[in-house]
């Protein structure tokens, strides 16, 4: 049986960041899915229903993508990359990843939730005009994560080294 390594020598967790990761992605999705959804409301016919009520479920609708898409986000870099090599990649590259990863999660996710719920598949070019909103809220929120992680690792003085290997 081996012993368990002590405390200080495992290498911090990852989840808490993933959590605030996510949350931060629901974030900004929400807060623009909201202004989207005002404006959207503004124009609708006043036999619509409460405008107030349609915006806030459009705007959860939107966090709880952002939610989705950050944590897939968060979990696909951190499979492939350790932090301290995601804060030296360029914006750009970061924008357009996370930009093209949700726009293609956010239909797929749609198209799945409605095959698991009995409804059978929905037609594509429905589905597919939720990628364009979905690059362009993916892009900002990867940028984002990116200046966050950045700030992070500038505050402790500078790119910290790799935690040290458990055997």
């Amino acid at each position: 049986m081996r012993p368990e390594p002590e405390a200080s020598a495992r290498p911090p967790s990852r989840l808490p960041g993933g959590l605030v990761h996510a949350g931060l992605w629901g974030l900004v999705f929400g807060l623009i899915g909201s202004v989207l959804a005002l404006m959207a409301v503004a124009d609708a016919p006043d036999g619509a229903g409460s405008g107030g009520v349609l915006a806030l479920s459009l705007a959860l609708r939107f966090a709880l993508f952002g939610v989705l898409s950050g944590a897939l986000f968060w979990w696909i870099t951190g499979l492939l990359f350790r932090r301290e090599r995601f804060v030296r990649f360029g914006r750009f590259p970061v924008l357009l990843g996370g930009a093209a990863g949700t726009a293609v999660f956010v239909p797929l996710f749609l198209q799945t939730m409605n095959l698991l719920s009995g409804d059978g598949p929905v037609a594509w070019h429905l589905v597919l005009d939720d990628s364009v909103w979905a690059f362009v809220f993916g892009g900002v929120a990867a940028l984002g994560s990116l200046e966050l992680a950045r700030r992070r690792v500038g505050a402790s003085g500078g790119i910290a080294a790799d935690p040290p290997e458990v055997e």
